[in-house]
């Protein structure tokens, strides 16, 4: 269903990066829904982690009726961060932002790596997007 990539990152391939299984309403809070299958998703450890046990309703469910990376998000490539689409709603955004902070989708040198990746992307011959993470950069 990910294609081996991060539910929320997009990293690949996913089992380098520490494959987990992110409950995405915390079983600490939901015990009722730690095995429902609309709440698990495939996830890289370094997201599983970043989140814990936190949880607010304005997350971003990437399964949801409607989701679209683009809608939500948009890359500054000067510092490769990402950012909330400045055409949403303030509401929006803020799920957006929320999403960010939770996941850490600015943290552990992602940025950086999102550089290199690009790069790597346009030198590449065989440029088949599902084979690089980061699939929203192109």
């Amino acid at each position: 269903m990910t294609q081996n990539h991060c539910a929320f990152c997009d990293i690949c391939p996913i089992k380098q990066a520490g494959a987990t299984i992110e409950h995405f309403r915390p079983t600490s809070k939901f015990p009722l829904l730690a095995c429902t299958w609309t709440n698990l998703f495939y996830c890289c450890h370094a997201c599983n982690e970043q989140k814990g046990e936190e949880f607010e309703e304005t997350l971003l469910k990437p399964d949801e009726e409607g989701y679209s990376f683009d809608y939500f998000f948009v890359i500054n490539f000067s510092s490769y961060k990402l950012e909330p689409n400045p055409q949403r709603s303030e509401a929006e955004q803020k799920r957006a932002k929320d999403t960010i902070r939770l996941y850490g989708l600015n943290d552990l040198d992602r940025p950086e790596d999102r550089e290199s990746v690009l790069a790597r992307y346009l030198d590449s011959n065989n440029p088949d997007k599902d084979r690089f993470p980061y699939r929203y950069l192109f």
